[in-house]
């Protein structure tokens, strides 16, 4: 997925690629995306989409949000149950066959 940035009432929108490549930590856009989608971290929500981009069908999120939200964001570990070191918790627990 290409980064695509749009401008619309004065405002820089841009789709998931685009949101990916604006925070400071690196990321995937399908990891955005997944953040936006399920709304977390839970103590400071990834934005969602403002917009759909006509030609593409995109889903577009507005940048300056985006970057507001990556500088408040935590950093990897548990979220209270919703990180990394949750989700491997539970692959550790589950049975193997």
């Amino acid at each position: 997925m290409q980064p695509i940035v749009r401008r619309r009432n004065g405002k820089e929108l841009g789709n998931a690629a685009a949101a990916a490549a604006v925070c400071r930590r690196p990321m995937l856009p399908a990891t955005f995306t997944s953040y936006s989608n399920k709304g977390i971290p839970a103590c400071c929500p990834a934005p969602r989409h403002v917009a759909i981009d006509e030609e593409t069908g995109q889903r577009l999120y507005w940048l300056k949000e985006v970057r507001l939200w990556d500088r408040k964001r935590p950093g990897k570990g548990n979220w209270g149950g919703q990180g990394a070191k949750a989700r491997h918790r539970d692959q550790e627990l589950a049975p193997t066959g």
